[in-house]
């Protein structure tokens, strides 16, 4: 009977970089599973005792190639993106003492946030790209004590 070895790639347990890569790694281990059950059933003569290995550890798709970059954002802003795969973040901060309703619109897409006082909000996506982009950001800030921004992309 013919034994395969289908190795998972190393990069579990932790969270993959790629939605892509984490699909087609697992894709090509439950292929080689089948593989190799079909091999079990059918093995005869001189296939018997026969190993073979195969790895799924598939080259990561997609991985941004570019630096991430994170740098204030200040309204009518132009940035440059790398030529990746990859999503530009902003977030807000106020600099009141509540919360500071806010809005960033680029790239085709606009985000409302809500502004912590004297602290960072979550990264939020505003747009996703492929390739190098161009897009000019906007701010709004939609309360009296003022909003600092922050944006997050690879260039």
């Amino acid at each position: 009977m013919s034994k395969y070895l289908c190795v998972k790639s190393p990069r579990r347990p932790h969270r993959p970089k790629s939605t892509a890569g984490w699909l087609l790694n697992y894709m090509a281990y439950f292929a080689c599973l089948v593989i190799a059950t079909s091999a079990a059933i059918g093995a005869t003569g001189s296939e018997a005792g026969k190993t073979v290995a195969v790895r799924s550890d598939l080259p990561r798709l997609a991985q941004p190639s570019g630096v991430l970059t994170t740098s204030p954002l200040l309204n009518g802003m132009t940035i440059r993106t790398a030529n990746v795969v990859a999503y530009v973040k902003v977030r807000a901060k106020g600099m009141g003492p509540g919360f500071c309703a806010v809005a960033v619109s680029g790239g085709g897409k606009s985000r409302s946030l809500s502004a912590p006082p004297l602290s960072w909000s979550p990264w939020a996506e505003l747009f996703s790209h492929t390739g190098s982009v161009t897009a000019s950001l906007s701010t709004s800030i939609n309360c009296g004590t003022g909003a600092l921004f922050e944006v997050q992309y690879y260039r």
